[in-house]
């Protein structure tokens, strides 16, 4: 049943080349979730060192070997435990398969890499259901609690981001989407976007890196902030209001040009060097307005121009004389 060599032990038929090697040959009637080829049993380890603070016990083992620097060679991948092959009829292959408790790594791990940089780092596409990806760093820099999602930079525009997703027992799933893009390889940083997809994908809102924020599929921003569309601003019975199209509607005071407007002034307009210019239009342009309201004003540019103020039944026209 055992070999034994100047190499190791080897357990049923296998030559000995390592320490322990167990054959890979095996023929059973079942087995569930005690291993074909090595187990341990999940006996009671009893600590008999006596009361006192415990720093770590560990049930089971592999311990983490030297390399010699002598006859040092080069190698591409060095793993304490590695677990290959994969049989294509099995439903879920998996390498490592963990049934319940809590999982402890003190190093990095990769997941599509075999260097990888940080604790957790994947590459390629990784998917998360009823889970929550909790990151945690006990640093006191800047870069504490990050997650980093690096696109291809090489690429002609470069992307990354993250997808968010609710998917209904029916109608259609509603994807959010945060992308990082720069238009060239070169130009970083680009665009941070959110898109929304309700069927297909709409820009929502845009940070340039101007520092811009665009709303409404405003993704060219040149003011700090850029708004295609309408825009309503005070409490929930002013902003849950459509203002008009392309237009707007603010509940309170406005000031330009001052930072306190007054207090009974809907609109206070302040300046020493500038002043206010009406609407200017022909007599024919006035008359063509609609519903016109009274206190309405315009400057008329024919017909005698000058100050003109609808009172509810007429325009009114206010004689100048020369200041």
């Amino acid at each position: 049943m055992a070999t034994m060599n100047s190499s190791g032990v080897a357990i049923f038929g296998a030559t000995p080349s390592s320490r322990l090697r167990i054959g890979g040959t095996r023929s059973g009637t079942s087995w569930t979730t005690s291993g074909a080829l090595f187990c341990t049993d999940p006996g009671t380890l009893t600590d008999t060192t006596g009361s006192g603070a415990i720093n770590i016990r560990v049930a089971n083992s592999f311990d983490i070997p030297t390399l010699a620097s002598t006859n040092a060679v080069s190698i591409a991948n060095a793993a304490t435990l590695y677990v290959a092959g994969a049989n294509t009829t099995i439903t879920n292959g998996n390498a490592l398969y963990v049934a319940g408790g809590t999982s402890y790594f003190g190093g990095n791990v990769g997941i599509g890499t075999t260097t990888p940089l940080s604790a957790t780092h994947i590459e390629g596409t990784a998917t998360a259901n009823n889970g929550v990806l909790y990151v945690k760093d006990l640093g006191t820099d800047d870069t504490r609690g990050h997650i980093v999602i690096e696109g291809n930079s090489s690429a002609t525009a470069a992307w990354s981001g993250i997808d968010m997703m609710t998917s209904p027992s029916s109608g259609t799933a509603h994807k959010w989407r945060m992308v990082a893009r720069s238009e060239t390889a070169s130009s970083l940083p680009g665009n941070l976007t959110f898109w929304q997809n309700n069927g297909s994908w709409l820009n929502r809102m845009t940070l340039n890196a101007a520092g811009n924020v665009g709303f409404g599929g405003e993704s060219s921003a040149l003011s700090k902030v850029a708004v295609r569309g309408s825009l309503s601003v005070g409490s929930s019975t002013y902003s849950a209001v459509a203002a008009p199209t392309n237009g707007a509607i603010i509940e309170g005071n406005v000031g330009i040009g001052t930072t306190s407007p007054g207090a009974s002034s809907i609109l206070d307009i302040s300046s020493t060097t500038k002043g206010l210019v009406l609407p200017r239009m022909t007599k024919t342009q006035r008359d063509a307005i609609v519903s016109p309201v009274a206190g309405m004003a315009i400057y008329q540019t024919d017909n005698t121009p000058g100050l003109r103020v609808y009172n509810g039944t007429n325009w009114m026209k206010f004689t100048e004389t020369a200041d």
